[in-house]
């Protein structure tokens, strides 16, 4: 399966593999092949060629890809704070100029700070110690430069889509952004759980209220793709202290499929 991937890495044929493997999986009951065809699923459903999006916590480029495939046009960013991942990134969509790649980790504030790299299992990485899959986990502290979104994107930017992915700082990260996500109202594509995000004191129902104060709902993947109503307030935290899901998107009400 490895050499299967190398071969066809960066060919015109990639997409198409990787999406029939996803489906595949998903078929198969995989939860997170589940998720990533579920946010696939919203994202050709609700992007435009010329739709701007960000990519917070880019990791190897699995939703970068998609974005620069069903928005050709449009202008995006991605955030990877991780120097050999942004590194990586740099060089496989190099023939991508409407892509602006930063090597920082965003948050509600700016400066600098510790990051905790786990080089065994780099999505494991975050900004705090947590647990991890393994005791024998190598982690590595690295410096790495925090930034507000709001303060990075000029105030006439339009965001359409974002997707946050950065091990239990989502509500950080959210934020630092609020002023872009009261303006644009974009849908957000969030992993928020257990077993991260009580890391960063990060409990529902300051997420919820977040959300909710930039006139965003919040829904499981599966049940926006649904046209099910966005989760009220307390079955939003009963969902994260029962680890029902760890997947969410949040939209503008009147935006459901």
């Amino acid at each position: 399966m490895r050499l299967l991937k190398e071969m066809v890495k960066g060919t015109p044929v990639e997409r198409p593999a990787r999406r029939l493997w996803l489906k595949t999986q998903s078929l198969m009951g995989r939860e997170e092949a589940i998720i990533d065809d579920q946010a696939f699923t919203i994202m050709q459903q609700r992007l435009t060629r010329s739709s701007n999006c960000l990519d917070i916590g880019c990791a190897q480029g699995l939703y970068l890809a998609e974005m620069l495939h069903l928005a050709p046009a449009g202008q995006h960013h991605a955030f990877e704070p991780i120097p050999a991942l942004y590194e990586a990134l740099r060089a496989r969509f190099r023939r991508h100029p409407n892509v602006q790649f930063h090597n920082l980790a965003l948050s509600d504030s700016a400066g600098h700070t510790q990051f905790h790299w786990n080089v065994s299992n780099p999505g494991w990485s975050g900004l705090r110690e947590r647990a991890y899959p393994s005791p024998d986990d190598q982690i590595r502290i690295i410096d790495v430069e925090l930034c507000r979104l709001d303060d990075l994107l000029p105030a006439d930017h339009r965001v359409d889509l974002m997707k946050v992915d950065v091990e239990g700082a989502e509500l950080a990260v959210l934020t630092g952004g609020r002023a872009l996500i009261e303006r644009c109202r974009p849908l957000i594509i969030f992993e928020y759980g257990l077993g991260s995000a009580e890391f960063y004191e990060a409990w529902p129902e300051k997420m919820f209220d977040l959300l909710a104060s930039c006139g965003l709902g919040v829904a499981s993947l599966g049940a926006y793709l649904a046209g099910r109503p966005p989760l009220e307030r307390a079955e939003f935290c009963r969902q994260f202290h029962e680890h029902l899901c760890y997947y969410f998107i949040a939209y503008p009400p009147s935006g459901a499929s």
